[in-house]
């Protein structure tokens, strides 16, 4: 979520896919629960539907957040800041080296 929050992009897509995945598996935990189990007690179907249900819900809504078209300004408007920023600053195998940065320190 630190990476959403810098503005890449990519990140906003993986939450995405990391919550279809945490999805798909919320249905098979609940069928789960509400199978009787032959040895021990079985876990009692209401808790474990209504935690897994909180968790789906809290993951939507961010879900949700991460793509509302407010994000999106926010995200286009990081990647242009990170664009201006590195025309701005070259990197380090165009800089000009000065006679000061070669030599070393004795």
């Amino acid at each position: 979520t630190w990476m959403a929050l810098a503005g890449r992009g990519w990140a906003r897509v993986l939450s995405a896919v990391f919550f279809g995945i945490y999805f798909a598996s919320f249905v098979p935990s609940l069928i789960i629960a509400f199978i009787p189990r032959r040895f021990g007690q079985p876990p009692d179907p209401g808790i474990v539907a209504a935690e897994v249900g909180l968790e789906v819900l809290a993951g939507l809504a961010a879900i949700i957040l991460l793509w509302r078209p407010a994000s999106s300004r926010f995200f286009s408007a990081a990647k242009e800041a990170r664009a201006a920023r590195m025309q701005a600053t070259p990197p380090l195998s165009r800089r000009k080296r000065t006679p000061s940065s070669c030599v070393r320190p004795q």
